[in-house]
């Protein structure tokens, strides 16, 4: 048994994360969680860390009339259009149908991050092959896996935003993460969808977030888990509507 000790929710896909007390959600994940991306207007595909690292620098919050997009100290309103564009981009293998702002929002993210984009809105949120998710819509990991993983790093204490977990728990209470299979969170259940399989985000996010000229972490969660994938966390999705607080109980089932 364990608990959970923060939750985090991310506006626009791999941009900053907000963390909160409680939250609910749904079987597509948490409610505002990757709500917005950022696509190449040329190639119609969404644009990732991989492609730009200031994403991460990039903190959305928006209502129905307007969307501030923050980074650093700097806070800039955008007042939305009455009539919404509608357009079909790239999600991997995806074609997802989504809501665009182009014009003074997208021209002003794309003067930061130095490449030309355009802001997408999920369209249809009760189809999760249509919304901005990877393979399960909400990513745990534990701190005690993370502090064990920062030790055979050896180069000081990684930071949990290197994985960019919704739910951060303290520990499963199981030896092998592989093996759980459902969780409940108060009493909520949840299935495993996947063990998350960790990608160049992650080397770049180490990189950047903790100045690290050269990021080990893939070669060494690969080596950890016997060469077969560079493993961390699960991923989770719930069989029901929930709402979920700090400090709720957490049980692998």
């Amino acid at each position: 048994m364990s608990t959970v000790s923060k939750i985090i929710c991310y506006p626009l896909k791999s941009g900053a994360g907000v963390c909160y007390d409680f939250t609910h959600g749904n079987e597509n994940g948490l409610t505002g969680d990757r709500l917005f991306c950022l696509f190449c207007p040329e190639t119609k595909k969404f644009v990732s860390l991989r492609d730009n690292h200031k994403l991460e620098d990039i903190l959305l919050d928006s209502n129905e009339f307007a969307i501030n997009i923050t980074v650093g100290s700097i806070i800039q309103c955008f007042h939305l259009q009455n009539i919404p564009n509608i357009e079909t981009i790239k999600m991997w293998s995806r074609n997802v149908e989504v809501t665009t702002y182009p014009g003074a929002i997208s021209d002003y993210i794309s003067s930061y991050l130095k490449m030309n984009v355009i802001l997408a809105k999920v369209s249809n949120f009760s189809d999760y092959k249509q919304s901005f998710m990877d393979t399960g819509p909400i990513h745990i990991i534990s701190q005690k896996s993370l502090d064990a993983l920062s030790r055979h790093v050896g180069l000081g204490e990684i930071s949990a935003s290197v994985f960019r977990p919704n739910i951060i728990v303290p520990d499963f209470g199981i030896e092998n993460e592989t093996d759980i299979k459902k969780i409940t969170i108060n009493d909520f259940v949840f299935n495993v969808t996947e063990v998350t399989e960790r990608c160049d985000a992650v080397s770049i996010l180490h990189r950047k977030l903790q100045s690290v000229s050269d990021s080990p972490i893939l070669e060494i969660l690969d080596e950890l888990n016997d060469f077969d994938g560079a493993v961390f966390g699960i991923y989770v999705r719930s069989e029901t509507d929930f709402c979920i607080h700090i400090n709720d109980v957490v049980e692998v089932i």
